[in-house]
């Protein structure tokens, strides 16, 4: 009996074993640069394809790597009727150090990226002309930080001034550069101008705007801003255009050189007073809820909506700590990904993270919901604050509706092995191990069609030629025109699969609201109008409740459809993207 356990156990491990390049997620890097300078910002695009099992830890690159960025983003695409979702996570790092180095496997849950090589080549400073003189008052440049004994982890408004009194041409200004501990530095919207005084004296700022966020307490030096710029010898002054531009006719000129103070942070470590379990300096920090139906009137069985908003002033988007949802007896609850947004202003970084809970109650009762509680930091008053979200009730005051008990299928026994009994009442131990042996073979046979199909998928005719790289792959399937994304909500629609028509419904969301796409059912049914309305929430509940609720997706389609038309008609051609350069 205990060697047919093992075999029975070796058989089911199999199963799993090649059934698992099914369920891994597919993780590629896009934007390998191959050779980069010391110093220099280059990017890298990590997309997770498929089932993520957990959050990114990029923790390793810390070890030869600045992380200046970080930025994360969603994408859904349908083809040929079926969906799929990635996640991309977009790293703006510098390298330390020259040589070769790894860019390390990056865990995401129970999958790990691909290690990629790179060579980090001598820095490249912005060469100073030889015959570059000091500018004296007629270009001043000024670097100021709103504080200079920040907490670890607490943002850093840096501002640089240009001042000047002349025309010049091929100005450049140096990019933030720091010694002695590790900054995050992002670059805060488009240069400001405007005229000013300084000592008397008439002069065009330039205004541009950093926030550096420092990882570790001590002492951090930011190095001086350069800004060398040709100026002409024989025109003084005239009009003044952009930032940078060319402003007087071509003739002699001279290499002018001018230089900001360095400055010096002073980090400091999180306070003992703060008793939080995930730190967080801000300026403020607050959260917001929305329900998408009455709290005190809930249906059992019947799903609600909670979406729950974290605001924070002062830090960036990678901070923000993550909303878990509660635990709650008698209650179904069902988390969609957080939808993130990070926005820059003229005071530093504003970050958002918003996450929706769908809700459905099993039986009419009272459901205790717990406070929402979020400890941070207030580093205007210096001191530990709480940000909360009040308990909440909710009512359950109709029962769910009946359901149907499961219908009883006769199966020949012939067919399907009986339950197992001792040894002494079959009288030998053949009918236990024909048992193990029909449904070791059933899974092998499953596990086989499942890793045919996962083949099939991976080159069909109708995807990418096999020669393209798994990057190109990815992206080629997930960019879809507006013409595409309509033709497979259509084809959903005729299938009648509530799973694909709910993803192609938030696909045309994507293009009729492209500011502010809908991240769930209940979001779109919010914005249209009643009769609408209506049918999507047949199909939510379709989806969710105990009892299956008829739904019409023939509704569905014709109320998106004069929606689509009037959105598509009012849209002008699009018109390939500008490049801002780097240094105008």
């Amino acid at each position: 009996m205990r060697g047919m356990l093992n075999l029975k156990k070796l058989l089911i491990a199999w199963c799993v074993f090649l059934v698992w390049p099914v369920m891994a997620a597919d993780i590629q890097i896009q934007g390998n640069p191959g050779t980069v300078p010391a110093g220099q910002p280059f990017q890298l695009v990590f997309v997770v394809t498929g089932s993520q099992t957990g959050e990114p830890d990029f923790s390793p690159l810390r070890e030869h790597f600045d992380l200046l960025s970080t930025s994360t983003s969603s994408q859904f695409s349908m083809i040929n009727g079926r969906t799929s979702q990635s996640q991309q996570y977009q790293m703006t790092l510098a390298a330390r150090k020259e040589g070769k180095v790894s860019i390390p496997g990056i865990s995401f849950g129970n999958d790990t990226s691909p290690v990629i090589e790179i060579e980090v080549t001598k820095g490249v400073e912005r060469p100073i002309p030889p015959d570059a003189e000091e500018s004296g008052d007629e270009l001043r440049v000024f670097a100021t930080v709103d504080v200079g004994d920040p907490y670890v982890q607490q943002q850093v408004l840096l501002k640089v001034k240009i001042y000047r009194s002349i025309g010049w041409q091929n100005a450049r200004l140096s990019d933030p550069r720091y010694e002695g501990g590790e900054l995050l530095v992002h670059q805060l919207g488009q240069d400001l101008q405007y005229p000013a005084e300084l000592d008397g004296k008439s002069y065009q700022v330039i205004e541009r705007s950093y926030t550096l966020i420092p990882q570790q307490s001590g002492e951090v030096k930011v190095l001086p801003f350069t800004l060398t710029a040709a100026v002409s010898t024989g025109q003084q002054g005239g009009g003044y255009g952009t930032p940078f531009d060319s402003l007087f006719s071509r003739g002699s000129s001279v290499q002018r050189i001018a230089r900001s103070e360095p400055i010096t942070l002073q980090v400091k470590t999180i306070p003992a007073e703060f008793k939080g379990s995930h730190w967080l300096a801000a300026r403020e920090v607050r959260l917001e809820e929305n329900w998408s139906a009455d709290t005190g009137e809930l249906t059992a069985g019947e799903p609600v909506t909670r979406t729950i908003a974290l605001i924070a002033d002062g830090v960036s988007v990678g901070q923000l700590p993550e909303i878990s949802p509660p635990e709650l007896t008698g209650v179904r609850i069902y988390p969609e990904h957080p939808v993130t947004h990070e926005q820059g202003t003229g005071e530093g970084l504003l970050s958002t993270s918003s996450r929706k809970f769908v809700f459905v109650p099993e039986s009419r009762a009272a459901y205790e919901l717990p406070e929402v509680e979020l400890a941070w930091w207030n580093v205007v008053a210096d001191r530990m604050e709480t940000a909360r979200l009040p308990a909440r009730t909710l009512e359950v005051i109709a029962e769910a509706p009946a359901t149907r008990k499961p219908e009883v299928i006769d199966v020949p026994t012939d067919t399907v092995p009986a339950e197992e009994e001792p040894e002494e009442a079959s009288g030998s131990g053949s009918k236990f191990f024909d048992s193990v042996v029909l449904w070791s073979a059933l899974l092998l046979v499953a596990a086989a069609a499942l890793w045919h199909l996962f083949r099939r998928k991976t080159s069909s005719p109708g995807s990418v030629a096999s020669s393209s790289s798994p990057a190109e792959v990815h992206v080629k399937e997930e960019v879809m025109d507006e013409e595409t994304v309509w033709h497979q909500f259509e084809l959903a629609c005729q299938a009648g699969d509530a799973a694909e028509v709910r993803d192609g419904i938030l696909m045309v969301g994507s293009v009729l609201w492209e500011g502010q796409p809908p991240v769930s059912l209940d979001d779109v049914a919010r914005r249209v109008g009643p009769d609408l309305a209506h049918a999507l929430n047949n199909l939510n509940r379709q989806l969710y409740s105990q009892e299956k609720t008829a739904w019409d997706a023939g509704v569905i389609r014709s109320g998106l459809q004069e929606l689509w038309e009037q959105t598509t008609a009012k849209k002008p051609e699009k018109k390939a993207p500008e490049l801002r350069p780097l240094h105008p």
